[in-house]
């Protein structure tokens, strides 16, 4: 019993943003199994367990905010399929139009409003903002970052882990949105963006996928204390690396 996590003896964990796929018990409870405990979960995914009785959750247990197929009595709980990448291939990232898929996942900004997100759902390593989506979260791929900025003064951007010799084009918000829709086809880029918004224009990476950008004028009108949001993407052209949108970093001129 407990294909993916077998709960007794008055242990009641408390778990958040967690995956329960593709397990299997002969018995009771294909992703969970309780006895004499009732675990707390939200934020969660439960998809696609096996069992004999209780294929996602056998026992009592606290769901909130959770994807449970079969459903599961919870504020904020949903039973719909939570559009995997490729879960044959063990990718249980979550689908999301803005990464080239033909659909969202339900289970996007669809968790605990009152929790803070941390690391990402998606295939492009973008961290997780807003409301928080539900399941595993990886860790954030950091590929971009700045050094302190001040007004009058320079900026200067390091770029890693992106595709061979692509062209970065590196994008600037004062609203803390970056670029909300990204497609492109060849030597065509298409970036949807949130004003007020600029980009730099594009410079080539090395090839390891990597340059450092400046040092670069900040201009004598950006006051102290202006919060600035730079995000960037890698179009890669023909090398089959596609593209990639990086982290987004927020700074605070001084």
């Amino acid at each position: 019993s407990g294909g993916g996590m077998y709960c007794s003896s008055s242990a009641s964990p408390t778990l958040e943003n967690c995956t329960f796929t593709d397990n299997a018990a002969g018995s009771y409870g294909g992703g969970m199994h309780c006895v004499t405990s009732s675990p707390t979960l939200d934020n969660c995914i439960l998809w696609d367990n096996q069992a004999n009785a209780g294929s996602e959750i056998s026992g009592p247990a606290v769901v909130t905010y959770s994807d449970v197929k079969g459903g599961w009595s919870g504020t904020g709980n949903i039973d719909a399929d939570p559009l995997f990448v490729d879960p044959a291939n063990a990718d249980f990232r979550l689908m999301n139009i803005n990464t080239g898929h033909g659909a969202n996942s339900p289970c996007i900004d669809a968790g605990d409003p009152n929790t803070i997100p941390t690391g990402s759902t998606s295939v492009d390593g973008n961290p997780d903002v807003g409301i928080v989506d539900m399941g595993y979260h990886h860790p954030e791929i950091i590929r971009l970052a700045v050094d302190p900025m001040s007004s009058g003064g320079t900026a200067t951007f390091h770029v890693d882990d992106c595709s061979p010799k692509s062209w970065f084009y590196l994008c600037w918000s004062l609203t803390g949105a970056g670029p909300t829709m990204v497609s492109g086809v060849g030597l065509s880029l298409s970036l949807q963006l949130s004003p007020p918004i600029g980009s730099i224009d594009p410079f080539r990476l090395s090839s390891s996928g990597t340059k450092q950008f400046g040092p670069v004028p900040v201009p004598q009108h950006t006051m102290p204390g202006t919060q600035v949001w730079f995000q960037g993407v890698s179009l890669d052209i023909g090398g089959g690396g596609g593209l990639v949108v990086t982290n987004m970093v927020p700074i605070t001129v001084q």
